[in-house]
């Protein structure tokens, strides 16, 4: 795959993944082979960009294979040489004695928002997500129009955050904490609703985001700070541009952000997670890529 990701363009890649899946009959998310790999979310594109990108040199075939398949030995745990990356540590500093001082922190996680949250639809489902529209109970023969257990306004076990319960978490939080105390807040990731892949669009990720953002300004203004949690650095909600970039360098965009990670190595610039293709020679690229796919390839999200 790696050569023919190199050679042949994207859709070639993923007509063969559509060939394969449809052949051995592997366990997919989507409905069809072909709603997984090339529907309105479909990995396909992600997987021409990652074969691509593969290398012998760093371990990747054997992790793909493991990962994946299991048909493999486990790879070693890669040793990041740590001196390409950082600077050394300047010597003699002596860590000042504490001052005594306290500041309260506001810590915000987990909010998987779903704007598709229907209230009164199957919150007992038989296919995850349940609480939308189209949720059903097979055993029980159950739909919207006679679900067994009525979505909530406020939310149910086999559901992700209907906006009502999210907005309700503001509206409570000054019962509970005094806001005007409170200095610094930071949300570690996991906006987007946990939709199967060919569910997701970069429209809908793009929308969750906004309203997220908006949301949480407008209750605690700015005093928020977000960093990328594992589903928000995976590739189902990265959701990169579905071409093969240049060997010179690649960028990310998230919904209406762009980051870049700029590397030590002069010239050398790659998107967050390394989405894209491996700069030849670079070693930290050749890391970051091993690293990627010993963390990724065995998540739920990118299973095929």
């Amino acid at each position: 795959m790696h050569i023919a990701a190199i050679t042949l363009p994207a859709q070639s890649i993923v007509n063969l993944l559509i060939r394969f899946c449809n052949y051995f009959q592997y366990s997919i998310y989507a409905a069809t082979c072909e709603e997984e790999y090339e529907g309105i979310g479909g990995t396909g594109y992600y997987w021409a960009q990652l074969f691509a990108s593969m290398t012998a040199a760093t371990g990747d075939y054997q992790a793909w294979c493991y990962y994946n398949w299991y048909e493999c030995d486990a790879p070693p745990v890669i040793q990041i040489n740590e001196t390409e990356w950082f600077s050394p540590k300047p010597s003699g500093l002596v860590a000042p004695p504490p001052s005594g001082q306290t500041f309260n922190v506001l810590h915000l996680t987990d909010w998987h928002l779903d704007p598709r949250y229907d209230i009164g639809s199957e919150a007992n489902c038989s296919q995850y997500l349940c609480c939308r529209p189209y949720a059903t109970n097979t055993k029980l023969d159950t739909t919207y129009v006679n679900a067994s257990v009525p979505a909530s306004r406020w939310g149910y076990l086999y559901c992700d955050t209907p906006p009502d319960l999210g907005v309700s978490l503001f509206n409570e939080l000054p019962n509970f904490v005094n806001l005007s105390t409170v200095e610094y807040a930071i949300f570690t990731g996991d906006i987007v609703s946990h939709d199967n892949d060919d569910q997701l669009s970069q429209a809908y990720i793009s929308y969750e985001e906004t309203v997220t953002y908006q949301t949480f300004k407008a209750h605690l203004g700015n005093i928020v700070s977000s960093s990328f949690s594992k589903a928000n650095s995976s590739l189902f909600m990265l959701l990169s541009e579905t071409t093969i970039p240049g060997l010179k360098h690649t960028t990310l965009q998230i919904a209406s952000e762009q980051t870049v990670v700029k590397m030590p190595s002069p010239g050398t610039t790659i998107c967050y997670l390394v989405c894209g293709i491996i700069p030849a020679g670079s070693t930290q690229l050749q890391q970051v890529m091993h690293l990627f796919i010993t963390e990724h390839m065995h998540t739920p999200h990118l299973k095929v």
